[in-house]
């Protein structure tokens, strides 16, 4: 039912007002403005719809309005602390797994058994195959006990660094790094062992340019992805030098140490590892990429990274290039 006010304007004329508001005379029944001037003889559904029209929009834009800023004043907030607990996780996740890892490193340590299995194997000739023996398990100990600090120090470490979203670029690249040096000492053949490798050239290089925006940092950057990919090249040539002489991807004997691949691939494996290691003279990258780095990364570079240059250049001479004692006579 419609509502009806009663108000009394001067000259003794009573108006009248329907449920949406519009005022008329209660003799004429037509709208007036409120200066007392008669408004166009409308039709009165075209008037209704027009009031109606107008408050729908009104309360919608409203609606709209107070919508958007709760849902952007609550979703800031609940997205910052939900990046932070997937970030704290992923770490957690790290020590965990450092934890895991050092306990079969110790147990192959003092059993001597071995661990192999092939993860990939696309087609003959070429697969992604692991073996843990005890060369490996020594150096996966010292991968788990440092990467198991560095992750509980990076927890807390991470959310205080700038960059904002780049934190989670940082985490994800850190926990990259450490799976990718993981990977090169538990590789079983070469061809694995240099994607690895170059896995673990690439997430540190990104891990180095976390704070691109100081031109220090970029000039450091830019110095180690040179001297890292000039360190890959040398892998790579050497690796291949190797295939060609004995025919295979697999870390097995490749001969009298006389032949000229043999020679060639021993020297550019020697140089590529040497610069990962920062053997003097190709150490010059190392004063400029470790103060540009972040903490944690700059741990994880000095303390795992040059030793997965040491245990390279160990594998190959103890298992490819089979050195006689006579060498060193």
């Amino acid at each position: 039912m419609k509502r009806e006010s009663r108000v009394q304007c001067p000259g003794n004329e009573y108006l009248k007002s329907d449920r949406y508001g519009t005022p008329y005379r209660e003799k004429e029944r037509r709208p007036i403005t409120r200066a007392g001037h008669s408004l166009p003889d409308l039709s009165w559904s075209v008037l209704r719809q027009e009031a109606e029209l107008s408050r729908c929009i009104q309360n919608s834009s409203l609606l709209v309005s107070l919508s958007l800023h709760a849902v952007f004043l609550s979703a800031l907030p609940f997205t910052a602390v939900t990046l932070e607990i997937v970030r704290t996780l992923a770490l957690s996740c790290t020590m965990l797994a450092s934890l895991i890892l050092g306990i079969v490193s110790v147990l192959i340590l003092l059993g001597g058994d071995i661990i192999a299995f092939t993860a990939l194997q696309p087609f003959a000739g070429f697969s992604l195959s692991f073996v843990v023996d005890r060369l490996a398990a020594f150096f996966l100990l010292i991968i788990a006990a440092v990467t198991g600090c560095v992750a509980l120090y990076a927890t807390e470490y991470g959310e205080h660094l700038d960059g904002g979203s780049r934190r989670n670029l940082f985490a994800g690249c850190m926990n990259l790094f450490i799976l990718a040096m993981v990977l090169v000492v538990a590789s079983a053949n070469t061809l694995s062992f240099f994607f690895f490798w170059e896995l673990m050239a690439a997430s540190s290089f990104i891990l180095v340019m976390y704070e691109y925006d100081h031109a220090e940092t970029r000039k450091a950057g830019i110095f180690y992805f040179i001297m890292t990919q000039l360190s890959t090249m040398f892998v790579l040539f050497g690796i291949l030098a190797l295939s060609f002489q004995t025919g295979s991807f697999s870390f097995s004997a490749a001969g009298s140490p006389a032949a000229l691949l043999v020679i060639v691939a021993f020297l550019s494996l020697f140089t590529g590892f040497s610069i990962k290691g920062g053997i003097i003279p190709f150490h010059k990258w190392l004063p400029y990429a470790h103060p540009a780095s972040p903490t944690p990364v700059s741990a994880l570079m000095s303390g795992v990274m040059l030793k997965i240059a040491v245990y390279g250049l160990v594998r190959f001479l103890l298992d490819v290039f089979s050195p006689d004692l006579s060498w060193g006579s």
